[in-house]
């Protein structure tokens, strides 16, 4: 973190910083044998005064991006007021969940993101980007939670009714058994993936009922029954599909965002 806050001082530091290179390179000029310095006759430059310029120069790129950085690190109000050291560990965690879920980074980058550890590019607009991973953040972690999407739940009566545990996406409805299915799944609620499958349909998998190939496990501890979870899986199902619709919005906002 400290590295991170170092990288990112305030203009006066870069300008002072590159004055001292200038200073530093003067001083060793002056030290240096006089003989050693090439005559103008000879072809030579003056070194004394190419040093001191390489110096000045640095000292105006150093403030120069300084003040850009600075634009785009500076915290708004809400955020931690008007200082730089105000970054925190925690904004650069919410910046980089942002980025990860950014479409327009994981399609440039998507065959890099499969063999190799992700790069995180600055973006222009750095606490934008930290606000909406601090969003998505509160939802995945507390999904359990938030509320109840108003999905419809549709009954019949039926004896001893079979676990299904299948998504239509077309028609946006989850058969759960052959008793019960739930309508009225918003079509962004499938798009919320982890990994290759939808959030909704990772749910239907784990709920799944799977006979163990081990014949001592499957008559003696395989106690599962989906019937004893139904009503939890339902519950489940409504807030994951809530999460699920909250954050395609999040990141449909991204992609209008300059970067």
């Amino acid at each position: 973190m400290e590295k991170f806050r170092e990288h990112y001082r305030s203009e006066p530091s870069a300008v002072a910083d590159g004055l001292t290179q200038a200073t530093d390179k003067l001083d060793k000029s002056k030290n240096h044998n006089v003989k050693l310095q090439p005559p103008a006759t000879a072809g030579g430059s003056d070194t004394l005064s190419t040093e001191l310029a390489d110096g000045l120069t640095s000292a105006s790129n150093n403030a120069d991006e300084s003040e850009f950085r600075n634009d785009k690190l500076q915290p708004p109000a809400h955020a931690g007021g008007s200082d730089p050291d105000a970054i925190s560990k925690e904004h650069i965690f919410h910046y980089v969940y942002a980025v990860l879920h950014d479409p327009t980074y994981r399609a440039k980058y998507e065959l890099n993101l499969k063999r190799d550890f992700p790069r995180i590019p600055f973006y222009e607009d750095f606490w934008k980007w930290a606000e909406m991973g601090k969003e998505l953040m509160d939802l995945h972690i507390n999904y359990e939670q938030t509320e109840k999407y108003a999905l419809e739940r549709k009954d019949v009566e039926t004896e001893n009714p079979k676990p299904k545990l299948k998504a239509d996406k077309e028609n946006g409805v989850i058969y759960l058994d052959s008793a019960t299915s739930l309508h009225n799944i918003p079509e962004s609620a499938w798009e919320y993936k982890l990994g290759n499958r939808s959030a909704l349909e990772w749910i239907l998998d784990q709920y799944k009922e799977k006979k163990p190939k081990d014949q001592t496990i499957a008559e003696k501890f395989n106690s599962y029954k989906f019937a004893d979870y139904k009503e939890q899986t339902i519950e489940l199902l409504q807030r994951v599909c809530t999460v699920s619709v909250k954050t395609m919005e999040i990141v449909q906002e991204m992609e209008v965002i300059p970067q």
